[in-house]
């Protein structure tokens, strides 16, 4: 029985290949596409026999060695290493003298860098090179030009000024309630008013469609408008239950109303100044939203909005700005002057 050998040869276009033998287990590799030697190509896979007279048999096929030939581009070096116990491997290392930048298109990974090859059109490669020469000047320029900037030109300097105030200004309170009419008013004025305005909204807060109700409504264009939103409105006392500053001053004369493109609002100024927190600079409101005065489908979400702002703000802000407060809650809102100097 031929004691078998298998062997196997890897060569692609890098620059080296490996010819390996072990007479007790076959040792396969992945490799690329194999080049000729000796002017035939190479199959993937060899195997190697030898008979009782010592021949050898390629492929199941007499066989004889033939050492390769060096070609005009490639150049061969052989180096054999010691035999150890029965396993016993040579090496067949390949010069690749391809040029550089053929090289460097095969290996790289970098966009655009392949089209540098020899492989494709004159006219191509030069395209290629030219716009990425391009790009990586351009990327130098702008690395260049912005260190220029902040670092030469305009280099950043940060100046922080603290300025702590012995006293601080109370801010203006305005409160507006969402609830611009009691219904209890509007039957002072005409008791059939109220239930036009009740219908005139429908579930989803859209003005109605239905003939009838509206033709209801213009039975009241002889109203003014004006005075029908004085004669129902909230007055201060309704509102402001409770008006405490500090430890026991009573402010419900501070307390005054305001016409706003929201509708009618309550401005509270103390017209005071505050030194340290605490107690005696503190502002307590008790409000009474009156939720059962209000006409069906008119309030979307009862509720006040409250709006906080310094002497210097312009009165037009007072109502695009605030905060939503529920009824049935105690809110405790801190006050904190931050000013920015320098």
């Amino acid at each position: 029985m031929p004691r078998r050998r298998r062997s196997s040869i890897q060569s692609h276009s890098a620059a080296s290949y490996s010819f390996s033998e072990d007479e007790t287990q076959p040792a396969f590799r992945k490799a690329r596409p194999l080049i000729s030697l000796n002017g035939s190509p190479l199959p993937q896979t060899v195997l190697l026999e030898t008979d009782e007279n010592g021949a050898t048999i390629r492929n199941g096929h007499p066989a004889t060695y033939q050492p390769p030939s060096p070609t005009a581009n490639h150049t061969m070096s052989l180096k054999r290493r010691q035999c150890t116990r029965c396993n016993c491997q040579t090496e067949l290392i390949l010069d690749d003298d391809r040029p550089f930048m053929d090289r460097f298109a095969d290996d790289t990974s970098m966009l655009g860098f392949r089209y540098l090859h020899s492989r494709y059109k004159t006219w191509f490669r030069i395209l290629w090179a030219v716009l990425l020469i391009f790009f990586f000047a351009l990327t130098i320029y702008q690395v260049a030009e912005r260190c220029s900037y902040y670092f030469i030109s305009n280099p950043l300097i940060t100046t922080r000024l603290y300025n702590t105030p012995s006293e601080v200004e109370f801010p203006k309170i305005v409160v507006c309630n969402k609830m611009q009419i009691k219904a209890s008013k509007v039957v002072e004025v005409n008791p059939r008013l109220l239930s036009a305005l009740s219908e005139s909204f429908d579930d989803e807060q859209h003005y109605t469609t239905n003939d009838t109700i509206r033709h209801m409504l213009t039975d009241f264009n002889a109203i003014n408008s004006f005075e029908f939103f004085v004669n129902t409105k909230q007055n201060v006392e309704d509102l402001f239950v409770g008006c405490q500053f500090g430890k026991g001053k009573n402010c419900i004369d501070n307390v005054k109303p305001i016409l706003t493109p929201n509708g009618l609002c309550f401005l509270v100024d103390m017209s005071t100044t505050v030194r340290r927190p605490g107690p005696e600079s503190t502002l307590q409101l008790l409000l009474n939203l009156e939720i059962y005065e209000s006409v069906p489908g008119w309030v979307t979400e009862p509720g006040v909005v409250l709006s906080m702002f310094d002497s210097s703000v312009p009165f037009v802000n007072h109502f695009q700005e605030g905060m939503h407060l529920e009824p049935g809650k105690a809110v405790t809102i801190p006050i904190n002057d931050i000013r920015r100097v320098g």
